[in-house]
């Protein structure tokens, strides 16, 4: 009875460690695959305010403005392409590592117990023989089924301070790399929020004002007016 129980408790602490660690190991991975898309979308972002930079021709503080702007994003962009490889070597890969380490602890698990049901069977057989020369193969058994028990155990204990030496190490990482990423995004986002500030949008409206009269757009708007008003005027007079 007492090995039937280690035994189930053997492979119900491994298969939950299974379960839990590819779970984990499933939803880092959509994690980082949606951080990857969040790099791409932050990337699209950039190229648009670049080019608007580039040929807004008017607004001088504006074209200013979007082209350090669009700079700064493509650096946290930088930062997020960084993060995201940060994850898949720091997170991803050692947690893939335990399906293999599973199967081998399972597969360990399933010999020893074999083993071990093969040497009780051996004791009880033994202990059902006749005194003369049975004592000392009884002995032998008995020291055969008890170096057995200690290997298993020993794998199993080794097994789970693996397992949570590196769960303590994939969480600290993945902090590590998150607290990395967010205090580089806040320092560059600031000075982002700084960037739009300095937009002057009295000077851009003043420019496009300018231009406005530099192409006549204004003086022909109120030249057709006074032709109303005179018009008008004319009329009323008749």
């Amino acid at each position: 009875m007492f090995l039937e129980a280690q035994s189930k408790f053997f492979n119900e602490r491994v298969t939950q460690i299974e379960t839990y660690f590819g779970d984990l190991c499933a939803e880092f991975i959509n994690y980082t695959r949606r951080t990857a898309k969040l790099r791409n979308n932050g990337d699209e972002l950039s190229k648009i305010l670049l080019n608007y930079s580039i040929n807004e021709k008017i607004n001088r503080t504006s074209a200013r403005t979007l082209r350090r702007f669009a700079e700064l994003l493509s650096t946290i962009e930088d930062y997020r392409h960084a993060e995201v490889d940060r994850l898949f070597a720091k997170v991803i890969t050692p947690l893939s590592t335990y399906g293999e380490e599973v199967k081998r602890v399972r597969t360990n698990i399933r010999v020893e117990t074999a083993a071990r049901k093969k040497e009780v069977s051996q004791l009880k057989r033994l202990g059902r023989e006749p005194l003369r020369g049975a004592e000392e193969r009884l002995n032998i058994a008995t020291r055969c089924a008890t170096r057995s028990a200690d290997a298993l155990e020993r794998q199993v204990i080794q097994f789970e301070a693996k397992k949570l030496k590196g769960l303590k190490d994939i969480l600290t990482d993945f902090v590590h790399i998150e607290m990395l990423w967010h205090a580089k995004a806040l320092e560059t986002l600031t000075e982002a929020f700084n960037v739009v500030q300095s937009m002057q949008e009295e000077v851009d409206l003043a420019d496009f004002r300018n231009t406005l009269f530099r192409s006549g757009t204004l003086a022909s708007l109120d030249g057709d007016h006074f032709q109303a008003s005179f018009q008008s005027i004319k009329w009323n007079l008749l």
